[in-house]
C-alpha cells in the first residue's frame, strides 16, 4: 500500500510539473501580416481579392467571437503579362471586386497580385491559369431509399476522369437547385450535398488517367424532382495545397498533429490562385 502511494505521489508531481512547464513557455513575438485570398478562373464572372490582417499569439481580441476584419484602404493591383487593373473596394462585399469582363482571365495566363497597405504592408503572389477545363463529373448510379417521412431519400455515385498526363490537380463538389414545395414560396435555393466516400481536393499523383469515385451521403428528393449542379474544377497547385493544408490544420485539438497553412503570398498569408470550373446539371426523378 505504501508503495502504491508513493509511486501515486510522484505521479501527481510530474504532471504538476508538466502543466506549469506548458503554461510557463512564451510563443514567439510577431506582428500582424497581410492575409489575402482569392481564386482566379475565366468561368467566373467576378474577380474578388479578400484582404485581412492577421492576429498574432497573445494579442488581446475584441470580444469571444471577434473575428478578422477586412483591410478597407489597401490598394489591390491585379496584373498580366500586359496590363494591369486597380481593384475598388466594395463596402457591403467586405472585399476589392471587378468584373472579369473588366479585366478578362485567359487560359495559360500567369498573373500576379499586389497588395500594399498603410503601415508599410507590402505582400505580393503569383500563379497561373489552368490552359484546360476538367472533365466533367459523370452521375454512374442513383440509389432510392424507402419513404422516410414525406420524402424519399436517394444517394448518388459519381466518377471524375482525370486528363492524361501527371501534375493535375482538382476540387469536385455537388449542390441541389430545389424549387418551392409550397405554392407562392420562396422561390428556390441551392443545397449543398455532402460526400461519403471520395475527397473532395485531388491529385492524380500514380494516377494517371484513372477515375476518381464518389458517393454522397443520404438526402431527401423534394418533389416533383430535384437538379443537380455536378461541379468539377481543373485546379492549380496552390488551390490544392492551400485546401489540403486548411483541411488538415488541428486548431486547438489538443491531441492533433500541428500542421502549418500553406501560404504563396510573400511577406504575407493566404493564397493567390486560380482554376478552370466546369459545370453540368443532372435530373433526380
Amino acid at each position: 500500500m505504501k508503495t502504491n502511494i508513493f509511486f501515486l505521489y510522484i505521479l501527481i508531481l510530474l504532471l504538476s510539473g508538466c502543466r506549469n512547464l506548458i503554461s510557463d513557455v512564451e510563443g514567439p513575438q510577431v506582428d500582424p501580416k497581410l492575409v489575402l485570398f482569392s481564386i482566379i478562373s475565366p468561368e467566373m464572372d467576378t474577380i474578388e481579392v479578400r484582404v485581412n490582417k492577421s492576429i498574432p499569439l497573445n494579442t488581446p481580441r475584441p470580444g469571444m467571437y471577434a473575428t478578422y476584419q477586412p483591410v478597407e484602404n489597401a490598394t489591390v493591383k491585379l496584373k498580366s503579362s500586359t496590363t494591369e487593373v486597380t481593384l475598388p473596394y466594395q463596402f457591403r462585399k467586405l472585399a476589392y471586386r471587378i468584373a472579369v469582363a473588366d479585366f478578362p482571365i485567359i487560359a495559360g495566363g500567369t498573373y500576379r497580385l499586389e497588395v500594399s497597405a498603410p503601415g508599410g504592408f507590402q505582400v505580393w503572389a503569383e500563379c497561373t491559369v489552368p490552359a484546360t477545363l476538367p472533365n466533367a463529373l459523370e452521375v454512374t448510379r442513383v440509389d432510392k431509399y424507402a419513404s422516410d417521412g414525406w420524402f424519399e431519400g436517394r444517394a448518388v455515385s459519381m466518377r471524375l476522369g482525370d486528363i492524361p498526363g501527371a501534375g493535375h490537380f482538382y476540387y469536385i463538389d455537388l449542390a441541389r437547385r430545389f424549387r418551392p414545395v409550397i405554392p407562392g414560396g420562396p422561390s428556390g435555393g441551392y443545397d449543398m450535398i455532402g460526400f461519403e466516400s471520395g475527397e473532395q481536393y485531388i491529385t492524380d499523383a500514380n494516377k494517371d488517367g484513372a477515375f476518381f469515385l464518389f458517393r454522397t451521403f443520404r438526402f431527401d428528393l423534394w418533389p416533383p424532382r430535384d437538379t443537380l449542379i455536378l461541379y468539377s474544377a481543373l485546379t492549380d497547385e496552390h488551390f490544392f495545397r492551400y485546401h489540403q493544408s486548411v483541411r488538415f490544420f488541428a486548431g486547438d485539438n489538443p491531441f492533433g498533429e500541428p500542421t502549418p497553412v500553406y501560404t504563396n503570398v510573400v511577406g504575407g498569408l493566404g493564397v493567390f490562385a486560380a482554376c478552370r470550373e466546369r459545370k453540368e446539371t443532372y435530373i433526380l426523378d
